[in-house]
């Protein structure tokens, strides 16, 4: 019925969903730090001394913010963090559909594996419930590289070699932990593209990027906390709930379907499969390390708290669905 939606949008506005300071986790430091920006900016060092102070904030880029600048100036930090969820959505899905497609894939395996990141809540719900607006912000620009990665294999040209490398440190500059996880997989379809031919073109794509994104990777360093970015103790981490993988209000299809067809993909294409699950296991595997008790300094990347991937696994239970599902027989 229509008036379902009605409805919906009526119970939303009434609780005032749609307006006011956003709703999340960490959301009030991303909105203090567009607002400092568009206070301050240019008279601050803008670097990470400026986080001084915000709870959780020692180890952000820069980028988003000042990038951010005109149109927090212009409509506000509140608008700004709906145009960071909006503009996270729309990158990561084209840009994993166009991947998808420059790398072989067929238009129905494509609009699944898209369709995976766009229904689940394990994007949106964690972009303005849980305050990872930084971490899909670079996901937009990492997934945007991963199509013209794709398109620089199919057809050549050195302008997608070179947005490549700019897409990327982009992606690195914004968030180090996305825009790390868009650097690997780039690699890991390159080799698997050219395999020993394409390590100078990698090592070339890599260092560029690395030279590009050097002030947001450097600037950490200042601060003890972030220049540790692997293996910080952190014994009050909290377990991450049992049920999130097969509810819809987190992971829900983005995580069963990739499962289902890792599983029906391990007779005919085990290789693939097994790479395939390995990609869901550690992710997954990050998520509930919490829960295993493993002590925090065997697993842990600064900032990124494991209850808080959710995001990341849909993003890589899309990928994984993307590069078996062609295989499968009989076709799906």
């Amino acid at each position: 019925s229509a008036r379902l939606p009605v409805a919906v949008l009526g119970c939303a506005a009434s609780l005032g969903r749609f307006s006011g300071v956003a709703k999340s986790v960490v959301s009030g430091q991303h909105f203090m730090r567009l607002e400092l920006v568009a206070d301050c900016v240019p008279n601050h060092n803008w670097l990470q001394s400026w986080s001084a102070g915000m709870s959780s904030f020692d180890n952000y880029p820069g980028l988003p913010y000042i990038a951010s600048l005109p149109f927090t100036r212009l409509a506000g930090a509140e608008a700004t963090l709906r145009f960071w969820a909006l503009l996270a959505a729309i990158g990561v899905l084209g840009g994993t559909y166009g991947h998808l497609r420059e790398r072989g894939r067929s238009i129905s395996t494509a609009l699944i594996a898209g369709g995976l990141i766009a229904t689940s809540m394990a994007v949106w719900d964690w972009t303005v419930s849980g305050g990872v607006y930084a971490r899909v912000f670079a996901m937009a620009f990492g997934a945007t590289a991963w199509w013209t990665h794709g398109r620089a294999l199919h057809v050549g040209g050195e302008r997608w070699w070179v947005a490549t490398s700019v897409l990327l440190a982009v992606a690195v500059a914004s968030h180090p932990v996305s825009g790390g996880f868009a650097a690997i997989y780039v690699a890991l379809v390159q080799l698997s593209a050219t395999g020993r031919g394409g390590l100078r073109r990698l090592a070339m794509l890599a260092g560029t990027s690395l030279l590009l994104a050097s002030p947001s990777l450097l600037s950490p360093l200042d601060v003890e906390f972030a220049g540790r970015v692997i293996g910080a103790d952190r014994p009050e981490l909290t377990a991450t709930p049992l049920q999130w993988p097969w509810d819809p209000a987190h992971l829900g299809l983005s995580s069963i379907l990739p499962c289902l067809v890792v599983g029906l993909a391990l007779r005919d294409r085990p290789k693939r499969a097994g790479l395939a699950g390995l990609a869901l296991i550690l992710t997954l595997g990050y998520m509930y390390a919490p829960n295993l008790r493993l002590p925090s300094s065997m697993y842990y990347v600064a900032g990124i708290d494991p209850f808080t991937m959710p995001y990341l696994v849909a993003i890589t239970g899309a990928l994984v669905v993307g590069a078996t599902l062609d295989g499968l027989r009989p076709r799906i």
